[in-house]
């Protein structure tokens, strides 16, 4: 019989192999307790629709949804949470991975406190405080803020949920989760951390913002963190702004040096953001603009000596 109680929800976007590795990784847990997996597919043609029909011949609690024309980032992240019709649901990205007993922990605790927003610790993060119940949303903004951006590290009940039409997307753009959690917190705090690794990211994806990192991981989450209700304390909120650059590495010398590869980050780039890099980064302005003007067919042969030693050793 079809759980009622937790579902997963993955918006997902031209990811179909990596969709479908990720869901029979996690099918023997998800199975145990007939969890419902609902897919709300932004992709631009049939492969993951393809993907599903042949993983719903194996489960019958798969629910597909094409968005057709595709409803973009933010405005999918909540139509996917409103799809399922679950207690909870869990919202997971196309490239994130529950380990076993993700689902088995998630359920204990929904029985034992019914929280509002429960969140779960991740590989690699650089996050380890203990499992508690918490009614403090400036602590959790303190604590978790910059974690919850990753989509998966979240489950909403249906009464958080239910708050979704009340969020200005244009004030939180690419973190719509973000919104959603702390402006429903901000009126009744009731939010349970989690402190196993439970959440693991699939190593063949490919980040969809690697090339507007700047744009989006500057400018709209510090927008994003700074437009939440006034109740948060304001030096938090820069501190979490800071704190998620940081945590993350995201743009740490590996990060950047890719990215200039990409040419995702030149002189007009390091110009523009001259002073935010710098106190994301925690690196130098004159060693950022070295970065800069490295030629990229440089990066090339450094990154086919790399290749080389590492086939041949």
């Amino acid at each position: 019989m079809e759980n009622k109680i937790l579902s997963i929800a993955i918006p997902t976007f031209n990811r179909p192999e990596i969709l479908k590795g990720n869901i029979l990784l996690m099918m023997p847990e998800i199975r145990e307790f007939s969890i419902p997996i609902y897919i709300s597919d932004d992709s631009l043609d049939d492969q993951t629709k393809n993907v599903i029909t042949e993983l719903q011949k194996d489960y019958e609690h798969i629910y597909y949804s094409r968005n057709i024309p595709s409803l973009g980032h933010d405005s999918n992240i909540f139509y996917t949470l409103k799809f399922p019709k679950t207690d909870y649901v869990w919202l997971l990205g196309d490239c994130m991975i529950l380990k076993r007993g993700a689902i088995k922990k998630t359920l204990e605790i929904i029985s034992q406190t019914t929280p509002q927003i429960i969140s779960v610790n991740a590989k690699n993060r650089d996050l380890d405080i203990n499992s508690a119940y918490c009614n403090d949303s400036n602590k959790v903004l303190d604590q978790f803020g910059w974690h919850l951006t990753l989509t998966g590290a979240a489950i909403y009940s249906r009464s958080a949920i239910s708050a979704i039409d009340e969020i200005s997307q244009n004030e939180y753009k690419n973190f719509p989760q973000i919104a959603l959690i702390f402006n429903h917190l901000s009126v009744a705090c009731s939010f349970y951390w989690i402190n196993d690794k439970y959440l693991y990211i699939n190593s063949e994806k490919e980040s969809y913002w690697l090339s507007d990192i700047f744009e989006v991981f500057i400018d709209d989450w510090s927008n994003a963190i700074r437009n939440l209700p006034g109740c948060y304390d304001g030096d938090n909120k820069e501190k979490v702004i800071l704190e998620h650059s940081r945590k993350v590495k995201l743009f740490g010398l590996k990060s950047l040096l890719k990215a200039r590869y990409m040419d995702a980050y030149n002189l007009y780039l390091f110009k523009k953001y001259k002073t935010a890099l710098a106190d994301h980064s925690g690196l130098s302005s004159p060693f950022l603009l070295m970065i800069a003007f490295i030629p990229k067919t440089t990066l090339s042969i450094i990154l086919a000596i790399k290749k080389y030693l590492l086939t041949n050793n």
